[in-house]
């Protein structure tokens, strides 16, 4: 709205009463001073999801394929829900 106020007031010939407003400015953030500690601090991070997201598909995996491990799991399942979740979560994390 405060750019087509202007053009109004300045087609009347009231430039002087249209309100300034600021030009806008792109926000470029500010590069990190070690880019390389942050590459591997990522590298880190990303590492560390890989494995307990592995470690999740692996477990559910074997627990399909024997049915001996399976009834294990089921003799003490709050457990293994437990765990389940637990490493489906801290992948995300």
């Amino acid at each position: 709205m405060g750019r087509r106020l202007t053009r109004i007031l300045a087609s009347l010939g009231l430039a002087w009463c249209a309100p300034k407003m600021p030009e806008k400015k792109s926000y470029v953030p500010p590069t990190p001073p070690d880019i390389q500690e942050e590459i591997e601090i990522f590298r880190k991070e990303e590492e560390s999801a890989q494995q307990t997201f592995f470690a999740y598909i692996g477990i559910r995996d074997l627990l399909s394929k024997r049915p001996d491990v399976l009834a294990a799991v089921n003799r003490n399942s709050m457990f293994w829900l437990t765990t389940n979740h637990a490493l489906f979560v801290s992948t995300f994390i």
